[in-house]
Formats: C-alpha cells, sequence, structure tokens
C-alpha cells in the first residue's frame, strides 16, 4: 500500500510539474500534449488507487 501512495504521489507530482511548464509555454501543441499527459497521469493514479487492496 505505502508503494502504491508513493506512485500516486508521483503522478500528482508530475502533473503539477506540467502545469507548471504549461504556463511558462503558450503554444497550441504544448497544451494539447499537456492535456494528454495530464488525463494518462490521472487515469494511472486512478487504477492504482482502485487496485489498491484496502
Amino acid at each position: 500500500m505505502p508503494i502504491n501512495l508513493a506512485h500516486l504521489f508521483l503522478y500528482i507530482g508530475m502533473g503539477l510539474t506540467l502545469s507548471m511548464v504549461y504556463q511558462k509555454r503558450e503554444n497550441l501543441s504544448a497544451t494539447i500534449s499537456l492535456h494528454i499527459l495530464w488525463n494518462l497521469f490521472i487515469l494511472g493514479a486512478t487504477i492504482l488507487v482502485i487496485t489498491t487492496p484496502m
């Protein structure tokens, strides 16, 4: 369980980092790639939470 929580925080941290990088770039391509990556991180974090044995 602590390993899954660590992965969850890792995904959240990566998402926040991508958000900060996005704020420095105003390109359309950067926006699209950010949204795709953010959705992948959220999906991965959700799967980790669901598969975590309670």
